[in-house]
C-alpha cells in the first residue's frame, strides 16, 4: 500500500526538485538576460511633401541599418553587427516607428508628440530639416524621451541647453569653415585675384538662414566682399528673378543655401538665363541623388560639400560593403544624408544595448559615454563621440565637383581625385 504524501510533504519536495534544477543552469545561461519586447525607435521624417526623396531615402538607410542589427551579419565590422538583436537585452530588436512631418515644423513636432504617446516610443530620430527638428526635438525634451538627430547642421540646435537632445553631425559652423578654408586655397593656388566677390542665394528656414549667416560672417572676415545676397522662399515654384538680380551683381562665387528641389530649379534657370559665376558651391543637398538624377549634364562644374565621398569612400571595404547592400535591396547607393541616418540608427541601438534597459534615463545616459571608433564607421570620421552640449566632437567635410557625369573630390587638394575646374565653362562652351 502505497501512502499519499502529505501537502506539506509534497510542497517540501517540489522546491528540492526546483533546487536541484536550479543547480544544473550553467554559469553563461544564468548571464543571459530576459528577452525584451522590441525596442521602439521613432522615426521623424518628411515621407510625403516637397522633401519626401530625401524621407525616402533616410528611411531606406534607416531601415538597412536596422535589419543588420536584428540580424547576424558576423562579416560586418558595425556596431551589433554579429549578434542577432540587442545582446544586453536578451535579443530585444529594433522595431522602426515611422510618423511624416510633410517637411513643416508644425508637423514636425505634432508627429512627434502621436509617436510618444500614442505609440510609446523608446527612443527618436529625425529630422532631417533644421527647422523641423527644432520644433520636434522641444517636444522629445518635454516629455523626456532620447532624441537623436543624425542629419541638421543648425548650430542653434545644440546650443538651449536640452538635457535629451544629441546630435551625431558636424554643425553648420564646421562645413562652412571647410568652404572658406577651400576658397582661399584657390586663391593662393590660382592667384590672389582668382575670387573675391561672393553672392549668396538662400531659403527662408532655419538652415538657410542660419548656414548663409555663417558662410558671410566667415568669408568676410577672410576678405570676401559680399556683392549680393537673396532670400526666398524654398517653396518657390519660379527662381528667375532671383537668378536676374544674382546675375546683375555678377559675383565671384556663389554659395546656394538650398534644398533639393530648389538646387534643381536654380541649376534649370542660371541655364535658362545663360549666366554662371566662376564657381558655384551647395551644401550636401546639391549632390542628393535627386539632383543628379533630375539635373543631369546640367549639373557639370558645380560644387557640393561632401561628408560621404563615393571616390574615397569606395576604397574602404566596410564603406563598398554597404554600398552594395544599399545598391542591391534600394537600386541606389547612398548619399550624404543617407549615410548619416544609417549611422544615427546604429548608434542608436549601441546605446540601447549599452544602457541594458529601455529605461529612457537610462539609455540617455548611454549617449553621454558613447565612442565608436573610426573602423566601425562607413563615414571617414575619426569616431563617434559627444561633447558636453551633446554635439558630435568630430567630423570633417570634402568639397566635390561634378565632372563627366560623377562626383570628384578635389579639396583638399592632397586627398582629390580630380582637378579643380575654375571658371565653370560657360552654358555654350559645353
Amino acid at each position: 500500500m502505497k501512502r499519499k504524501l502529505s501537502k506539506t510533504t509534497g510542497t517540501m519536495v517540489a522546491l528540492l526538485m526546483l533546487v536541484a534544477m536550479l543547480g544544473c543552469i550553467s554559469e553563461e545561461e544564468k548571464e543571459t538576460p530576459a528577452p525584451t519586447a522590441t525596442v521602439k525607435v521613432g522615426c521623424v521624417y518628411p515621407l510625403t511633401g516637397n522633401m519626401a526623396s530625401r524621407g525616402v531615402a533616410s528611411r531606406q538607410a534607416v531601415e538597412l541599418a536596422a535589419d543588420i542589427v536584428n540580424n547576424k551579419y558576423p562579416d560586418l565590422n558595425l556596431p551589433l553587427a554579429a549578434s542577432e538583436g540587442l545582446p544586453n537585452l536578451g535579443g530585444a530588436k529594433i522595431e522602426l516607428v515611422w510618423a511624416d512631418t510633410r517637411g513643416t515644423a508644425e508637423e514636425g513636432r505634432s508627429a512627434t508628440e502621436y509617436l510618444i504617446i500614442n505609440e510609446e516610443v523608446d527612443v527618436l530620430m529625425g529630422c532631417y530639416q533644421s527647422a523641423v527638428t527644432e520644433t520636434a526635438s522641444v517636444a522629445a525634451e518635454h516629455y523626456k524621451v532620447p532624441f537623436l538627430n543624425p542629419d541638421s547642421a543648425a548650430a542653434s540646435l545644440t546650443e538651449r541647453g536640452f538635457e535629451y537632445f544629441w546630435r551625431s553631425s558636424p554643425i553648420v559652423t564646421t562645413w562652412t569653415q571647410n568652404i572658406i578654408d577651400f576658397y582661399k586655397d584657390v586663391n593662393i593656388k590660382y592667384g590672389a585675384g582668382t575670387l573675391q566677390t561672393l553672392g549668396i542665394f538662400n531659403e527662408d528656414s532655419l538652415w538657410g538662414m542660419e548656414a548663409s549667416d555663417w558662410v558671410l560672417q566667415k568669408a568676410q572676415a577672410a576678405g570676401f566682399i559680399l556683392v549680393e545676397r537673396i532670400t526666398y522662399s524654398r517653396d518657390s515654384a519660379d527662381l528667375s528673378a532671383e537668378v536676374l538680380r544674382m546675375e546683375q551683381a555678377d559675383p565671384d562665387w556663389v554659395f546656394m543655401g538650398s534644398y533639393v528641389s530648389d538646387s534643381i530649379l536654380y541649376i534649370k534657370t542660371m541655364k535658362e538665363y545663360g549666366w554662371l559665376p566662376k564657381a558655384a558651391i551647395g551644401s550636401e543637398n546639391m549632390a542628393a541623388n535627386e539632383v543628379v538624377s533630375t539635373a543631369g549634364e546640367d549639373l557639370e562644374y558645380f560644387l557640393a560639400l561632401c561628408l560621404f565621398p563615393q571616390d574615397i569612400a569606395s576604397v574602404r571595404e566596410l564603406t563598398a560593403e554597404i554600398n552594395d547592400m544599399a545598391m542591391e535591396k534600394y537600386g541606389t547607393v547612398f548619399d550624404d544624408p543617407a549615410a548619416r541616418a544609417f549611422t544615427g540608427l546604429l548608434l542608436i541601438a549601441d546605446a540601447v544595448n549599452r544602457a541594458g534597459s529601455k529605461d529612457k534615463e537610462a539609455i540617455n545616459a548611454a549617449f553621454a559615454t558613447t565612442n565608436i571608433p573610426g573602423e566601425q564607421l562607413i563615414l571617414l570620421w575619426e569616431n563617434i563621440s559627444f561633447d558636453e552640449k551633446h554635439q558630435l566632437k568630430a567630423g570633417r567635410y570634402a568639397i566635390q565637383q561634378y565632372l563627366n557625369g560623377e562626383w570628384k573630390t578635389v579639396w583638399p587638394w592632397d586627398s582629390a581625385t580630380a582637378t579643380f575646374v575654375i571658371p565653370m565653362p560657360e552654358w555654350d562652351e559645353r
